[in-house]
C-alpha cells in the first residue's frame, strides 16, 4: 500500500458543556470514509462507551453525535495531518499536530484529557503536551489490534477513570478528608461557612485508586510529591523519606493507592482544579469565592 500525505478530513466533536476529551491518534481509512470517529466496525469504542453510559450502542452518525452531546463527551485526534500507509499507526510520519486550544477554551473539559491507545499517548506527549502543559491520561486502545484487552477489561480500565465524570450530570465538588485530622476539620468548616456544596469522601475508608491519583496529579499540574502525606505515622514507619526518591512514579502511585493515610489531605477537586492541602486563598480562587 502506498504512503500518502493525508489530512484529518473532519473536525473535532465538542459542545460548550463537554466535560472530557478523548483523543485517538489519526482517523483510520474507514473513519475518514465515514467522516466520523471510530468508523471501523470492529473497533470497540462505541460498544464500550455505550456500556459505560448505560445506553444502547449508537449506530448512525446522527445517533453517535447525539450520544456524545448527551453524555458531555468530546472527540478528536492528536494529529491533524501526516503521511501514513493505510490505517497503520506505526507508519505515521511527518506529523502536524491538532490544535486543541480552541476546544479547551470553549468547553468545560479543563484537564480531563484522555488518549485512546499507546500511539495516541506517545504522540500527545511528544507534540501536544509541550504546547498545552496538560497531562493526558492514557487508556488502553479500543482497536481490534489490541487483542490482549477484551471488552470487559476495557470497561474496567476505562470505567475506573471515566465513570466519575460521566456519572456527574452536574459537577459536584469532591472533598477528600480524614475526620480526625484538624486541618480537614478546619477546611470543612470553611467550606460550610462559604456555602459550598460538596461530596464528602473519607480518604481512609475510600482510598483513591492509582488511576484517580494519576488523573488528579495531572490535572493539578503539581509534582507528585505534593500528594504524599509526609506528616503521617505510616510515612515514617515505611521510611518513605529515604525510599521515595528511588521509586518510579508508577511505583509511587501504586503505593499511595494501598492506603489513604499515605495521601496528602484534605484534597478539594473542582471542575477546574485539584488542590491537595488546605490553603484558604487557593481554595477560594478555585471556587471563585
Amino acid at each position: 500500500m502506498e504512503r500518502m500525505t493525508v489530512e484529518h478530513g473532519f473536525g473535532p466533536f465538542y459542545r460548550a458543556d463537554s466535560r472530557l476529551l478523548i483523543l485517538g491518534s489519526f482517523p483510520s481509512v474507514k473513519s475518514r470514509e465515514a467522516q466520523f470517529f471510530y468508523g471501523h466496525p470492529q473497533n470497540r469504542f462505541w460498544p464500550l462507551m455505550a456500556r459505560l453510559c448505560g445506553e444502547e450502542r449508537p449506530l448512525s452518525l446522527a445517533d453517535k453525535a447525539d450520544f456524545l452531546a448527551r453524555n458531555h463527551i468530546a472527540l478528536y485526534d492528536v494529529i491533524e495531518q501526516c503521511s501514513i500507509v493505510g490505517s497503520s499507526d506505526s507508519s505515521i510520519r511527518d506529523v502536524e499536530p491538532a490544535e486543541l486550544r480552541p476546544i479547551l477554551a470553549h468547553s468545560e473539559i479543563g484537564g480531563h484529557i484522555f488518549t485512546n491507545g499507546a500511539t495516541a499517548s506517545r504522540l500527545y506527549r511528544r507534540y501536544l503536551f509541550p504546547l498545552l502543559g496538560i497531562e493526558a491520561t492514557a487508556l488502553p486502545s479500543t482497536s481490534p489490534a489490541n487483542a490482549a484487552c477484551s471488552l470487559d477489561i476495557l470497561e474496567a480500565r476505562w470505567g475506573a477513570v471515566l465513570l466519575p465524570i460521566l456519572r456527574r450530570k452536574t459537577y459536584m465538588n469532591i472533598f477528600l478528608c480524614y475526620d480526625r485530622c484538624s486541618t480537614c476539620q478546619k477546611a470543612e468548616r470553611w467550606l460550610q461557612a462559604q456555602g459550598v456544596a460538596y461530596e464528602k469522601r473519607p480518604i481512609k475508608e475510600q482510598n483513591p485508586s492509582a488511576e484517580e491519583l494519576k488523573l488528579w496529579q495531572a490535572r493539578s499540574g503539581l509534582p507528585l510529591k505534593r500528594f504524599v502525606n509526609t506528616s503521617g505515622m505510616l510515612y515514617r514507619e515505611l521510611q518513605l523519606k529515604d525510599r521515595l526518591p528511588e521509586m518510579s512514579e508508577e511505583e509511587v502511585f501504586a503505593l499511595l493507592a494501598t492506603d489513604g493515610m499515605l495521601v496528602k489531605r484534605p484534597i478539594l477537586i473542582t471542575d477546574s482544579a485539584v488542590l491537595p492541602g488546605f490553603k484558604e486563598q487557593d481554595w477560594a480562587a478555585a471556587l471563585s469565592i
